[in-house]
């Protein structure tokens, strides 16, 4: 073995992985399909399709119910709906199995994610087997998972009571407790979208803001703080590739057009043994294919950005394929707006654009390949006025990946590879002397950071039924940077230094799981995730990642959870860098992967669940967690002079503890939700202990949107949060004494998160209205964001010396001559935006 760049490279390692990924993906292309004609007798067996297409449908849950009086033996009968019946999912060719059935009644119940539920009544006669097809049809609406019933049998009418939206939401919440067994699992649908009351537009991460486990910072920022986390310790992924930077505008909005996912699953607890990562959190988002035939899309012009989606499907094996692309245009209508002005300076030379689709060709009636991608980047190019001069970069993620899936050996076999990359270029950029913003823009900074991702993996489960899963994955994460140190503290008089590193990180993890149900009512799902690769600052060359999760029924409705996890984290951002407009907005992060001298974090959560689902609609929960993560790179708490000595980072210990409570109310003619979580989140690092400054001790979400009439609906959400800890950072002299006094003090920090900014409140209203015509649909929404005009002055801008008074909120006197500076959030502001789909 030898070093290079500090990490120890084994390359037997990578090339034995990459040897058995093709082996695996030579037989795989070699099996043949032979149909199972010894079926055992009492056996229902059937296929799911695309109605239109005669498509076969994957991964559709199908639940098995006795009927009342029903079919299942006595002591298989419990109370709760999941544990009396039985479920699986669909295989490759839609087709679905029970064996070993008694004579009797059943209710056979098929969901899917993109469909309306088809109930079925099926009377058992005889030992012989019972074939039934289900035929299913599509909406397409990205997220819009709502369900069409078509049977091959006579069907039981669907639930009239509720709309296509509610039949969704409810199909996803089913979907999720056949997921995951804990509680604080979460699914999102277009429905959450909407009531969320997004900024100005659909935004995935904003939703999740509403979510009991996340808050934020302010009304600027779609960044999450997951249990008192940082943003960057939340893994966010699409189809299992991750995205470093997600981010639209220095982080304002998400980076990822929900028109193009088909599922977007967020864990902030125990997740799958084969996730990877994440110390705080995942979120998993995996694009949806294109089953309706013909041509459809979709287009949107909000105040933000204009957005389309086209989707194509197809009869038979023709490949079907899915494209969105969203683009800002403030650079095209300042442009114009100058042009009419005669003023230059009017121009703002900033644009972002992303682009995600997916192609799904079928390979015969036994094979698929499936690729996807997602493309998304900010360009900045010219002088901001009163802000930046001579700017020019571009920052974003980029990922690619194809995977086949194929029967192997009487089981289903997921081949994928995949490649990312996570890249900022900033050239030339300053702040404008004497500008207005000059006080938030510290320094000149030229910065390159890039982060190359490689994946091989491979999954084996049976072909149907989901009771085992198990699988590979080769990871390689390869760093370059060169740029000023992280801007740990706002308004610093000193420029930083600059820095260069570069590390590679390559892991090789086997992982496997499986659903047990010891008895009746309670359910188990152990797994086991074991990581192989270079010895680290703080973990051996194996890690082996536990897994536990369980759950058991109490009676109808009502379970309790709880799970167990350990993940290892290998890239970590240790704060901003580059240009940046005071806390709420900032290009880039400073990151590092783990080597020999840079640790992982390593995570342990322990979750503690009850959920209660009440009248069908609605579902009140308790979550308590624990979680305590070693080796988290944070800058040296050490109060006293900022000095250009200090090291990069620091490693710390991150305790976070808390209880979440939550109601919502998803379907009807009305929904809603609310949620309170008491919560503490602690960082003890250079012999300090201090509350970590990504936390909020008390959040309340409360959400609400009703059906006024046929086509219109109205609704509002409001978010009111205790306060953030800070480490208070004086760095200048109050301006008006600047040439008076002579500042010849280093900056100072005092003591770490000895300093709390004000709560923050704010309630969002929203109008939304839709028109259906001849497959047409027209949708208008109006918002209105901070209604009661709260100020919400909650981003520290950096503390002064000097001053005679303040002026709050937005500066505030705290000691003799010291005042803090805050940066207030969004004021009250009216959006709208106009939808068409067809």
């Amino acid at each position: 073995m030898r070093r290079r760049g500090g990490l120890v490279r084994r390359p037997w390692l990578v090339l034995t992985t990459v040897v058995l990924h093709l082996r695996a993906a030579a037989l795989a292309a070699q099996a043949l399909v032979s149909p199972d004609t010894a079926l055992p007798a009492g056996t229902i067996i059937g296929s799911v399709v695309a109605a239109q297409t005669g498509t076969p449908l994957e991964a559709a849950v199908v639940i098995l119910e006795p009927a009342p009086g029903g079919a299942l033996p006595a002591e298989a009968h419990g109370p709760s709906f999941w544990e009396a019946g039985r479920a699986t999912r669909t295989d490759m060719n839609g087709a679905y199995r029970f064996d070993r059935l008694v004579v009797g009644s059943y209710t056979l119940h098929v969901r899917r994610l993109g469909y309306r539920a088809a109930t079925i009544e099926i009377d058992l006669h005889t030992q012989w087997p019972f074939r039934v097809s289900v035929g299913l049809v599509l909406l397409p609406i990205a997220l819009e998972a709502v369900e069409v019933t078509g049977a091959a049998a006579p069907p039981v009418a669907a639930r009239t009571d509720l709309d296509a939206v509610g039949r969704l939401r409810l199909a996803a919440e089913a979907d999720r407790r056949r997921r995951f067994l804990v509680t604080d699992a979460r699914s999102l649908t277009s429905a959450d979208l909407l009531e969320a009351v997004t900024l100005g537009e659909t935004d995935l991460f904003r939703a999740l803001q509403r979510l009991p486990s996340v808050t934020t910072r302010d009304d600027y920022s779609a960044e999450l703080w997951t249990r008192g986390s940082r943003w960057t310790d939340t893994r966010v992924t699409f189809d299992g590739l991750p995205l470093f930077s997600p981010l639209h505008v220095g982080g304002v909005l998400a980076g990822v057009d929900p028109d193009v996912i088909g599922s977007a699953f967020f864990l902030p607890g125990v997740r799958p043994a084969s996730s990877g990562e994440g110390d705080a959190a995942t979120l998993d988002l995996v694009s949806r294919p294109a089953t309706e035939p013909g041509l459809h899309g979709l287009t949107e012009l909000s105040v933000i950005s204009a957005r389309a989606m086209l989707e194509h499907g197809t009869v038979g094996t023709a490949p079907r394929w899915v494209l969105a692309a969203r683009r800002s245009y403030i650079d095209v209508a300042t442009e114009l707006l100058a042009s009419l002005e005669k003023d230059s300076t009017l121009v703002v030379p900033y644009a972002f654009t992303d682009v995600a689709g997916r192609m799904d060709v079928p390979l015969g009636s036994a094979r698929a390949l499936e690729v996807s991608g997602l493309l998304s980047e900010d360009v900045l190019r010219g002088t901001v006025p009163n802000l930046l001069q001579r700017s020019r970069g571009h920052w974003g993620d980029a990922v690619l990946r194809a995977t086949l899936t194929t029967p192997l050996g009487g089981l289903m076999a997921r081949l994928t590879a995949g490649v990312g990359r996570y890249d900022v270029r900033i050239d030339d950029t300053s702040a404008v002397p004497g500008g207005t913003a000059a006080f938030n823009v510290p320094y000149p900074a030229a910065t390159r950071t890039g982060i190359r991702y490689t994946l091989l993996g491979g999954t084996l489960a049976p072909e149907v039924g989901d009771v085992w899963a198990a699988g590979y994955q080769l990871v390689s994460q390869h760093l370059d940077y060169a740029g000023s140190e992280p801007a740990s503290y706002p308004d610093s008089a000193l420029t930083p230094p600059t820095r260069a590193f570069t590390g590679t990180t390559t892991v090789v993890a086997l992982w496997g799981e499986r659903l047990w149900t010891p008895i009746a009512r309670l359910a188990l799902r152990p797994g086991l995730r074991v990581e192989l690769g270079p010895a680290l600052a703080n973990a051996p060359s194996v890690r082996p990642a536990p897994r536990l999760e369980g759950r058991y029924t109490v009676a109808s409705g009502f379970t309790l959870s709880a799970g167990y996890a350990r993940t290892y984290q290998y890239a970590q951002a240790v704060g901003p860098a580059g240009p940046g407009v005071g806390p709420e907005l900032h290009l880039s992060d400073v990151w590092l992967v783990a080597g020999d001298t840079v640790p992982a974090i390593r995570a342990d959560v322990v979750t503690a669940g009850a959920e209660y689902a009440v009248g069908g609609a609605w579902v009140a929960g308790l979550d308590l967690y624990r979680r305590q993560a070693a080796g988290v790179a944070v800058p040296d708490p050490t109060p006293g002079p900022f000095l250009p000595t200090r090291p990069l980072f620091v490693t710390a210990r991150n305790v976070a503890r808390g209880a979440e409570a939550s109601v919502r109310k998803l379907a009807g003619r009305w929904t809603a939700s609310a949620s309170l979580a008491l919560s503490g989140s602690d960082l003890t690092a250079g012999g300090y202990r201090y509350p970590a400054p990504n936390a909020r001790r008390r959040v309340l979400h409360a959400t609400v949107l009703a059906r006024a009439s046929h086509a219109l609906r109205v609704g509002g959400a409001l978010t009111a949060a205790s306060s953030a800890a800070f480490t208070r950072f004086v760095g200048s002299i109050e301006t008006w004494q600047a040439p008076l006094v002579p500042y010849a003090t280093l900056p100072y920090a005092e003591l770490p998160g000895g300093a709390r900014a004000p709560g923050y409140t704010t309630v969002d209203l929203l109008v939304d209205w839709d028109h259906v015509t001849r497959g047409w649909t027209l949708e208008a929404y109006l918002q209105l964001r901070n209604v009661l005009g709260a100020a919400n002055a909650v981003n520290y801008a950096g503390s002064v010396e000097g001053c005679l008074g303040g002026q709050p909120p937005t500066k505030v006197r705290v000691a003799q001559g010291v005042c803090d500076y805050y940066v207030r959030s969004l004021p009250r502001l009216p959006l709208a935006g106009v939808r068409l789909a067809w």
